[in-house]
């Protein structure tokens, strides 16, 4: 495929971004300017000429800042498109970015795993309805954003973390039971070491989603993923241990996480 076309494209979006970032009428400048950009180069493409930077990589005699300069583009590219107003949430929640979302979400480079982690955060943060995001929670994008929790960058695996108990806060939706699931099998995954600080991170997620309602702890509870964090008490290491201690007032923040923390026996 040649991408010379759509990498002119992106370079000529890019460069109508520093031009008018501070024009007094940005915001409707802004959306048109996204529009026309996104008739000559769909989304699709920019998530193809994204993998293109990557594949670059491979080729020793091209510079690690060189590619990374190409990458940086792609993202900002997408980042700008769908932080558009109106048009970048409608973009954002639909069906058509499931396969864009898993791509970004296992790319190798850091800047493709932080651009959709970011993106969920900006768009959970916009209210948006149920309908709009049961559109994008698809099961592989949530068991996507549970790996990601453990992503050897911190900032990265931070985030995918925080849209986890977005998603998982949201009324009516069921997404927590999913996203739980899911937390608590990768925990105890060969892949996955005990005292880690992997481990530590889905321990933390998974206590800060059932401490957001009774029916998130009594859901946990029956699906073992507080019992993963109680049997961590055990544990012969004194700083995992204390760093588990920790978790335990947060279980104790609804009424059912209390009665279980009381029935179960537990010393701290």
């Amino acid at each position: 495929m040649d991408l010379s076309g759509a990498w002119e494209e992106v370079a000529r979006f890019r460069a109508t971004g520093i031009a008018t970032s501070a024009h007094m009428y940005a915001g409707e400048q802004e959306n048109a300017l996204v529009q026309e950009f996104l008739a000559q180069v769909p989304i699709a493409t920019l998530f193809v000429c994204l993998q293109d930077a990557s594949d670059r990589g491979s080729d020793k005699q091209v510079g690690v800042n060189y590619i990374g300069g190409f990458v940086k583009q792609v993202c900002d590219c997408i980042n700008r498109v769908l932080g558009a107003e109106g048009d970048g949430t409608s973009l954002f929640f639909q069906p058509d970015i499931v396969p864009f979302a898993l791509a970004g979400l296992t790319h190798v480079e850091k800047q493709a795993r932080a651009l959709v982690v970011n993106q969920f955060i900006a768009h959970l943060s916009r209210n948006p309805t149920l309908d709009q995001v049961k559109a994008v929670a698809d099961p592989l994008v949530l068991e996507q954003v549970c790996s990601v929790v453990a992503d050897e960058d911190i900032e990265v695996a931070a985030k995918a973390s925080t849209v986890l108990e977005m998603l998982s806060s949201i009324p009516d939706s069921g997404i927590y039971q999913a996203v739980l699931d899911s937390l608590t099998t990768k925990a105890q995954s060969s892949d996955i070491t005990q005292n880690s600080i992997a481990f530590m991170r889905y321990l933390e997620t998974i206590v800060k989603i059932c401490a957001q309602k009774d029916d998130h702890m009594e859901y946990g509870i029956s699906a073992g993923a507080i019992n993963l964090i109680l049997n961590c008490l055990k544990s012969d290491d004194p700083l995992f241990l204390m760093n588990v201690v920790d978790l335990v007032p947060a279980v104790c923040q609804t009424k059912i996480g209390v009665q279980y923390i009381f029935q179960s026996g537990v010393q701290v």
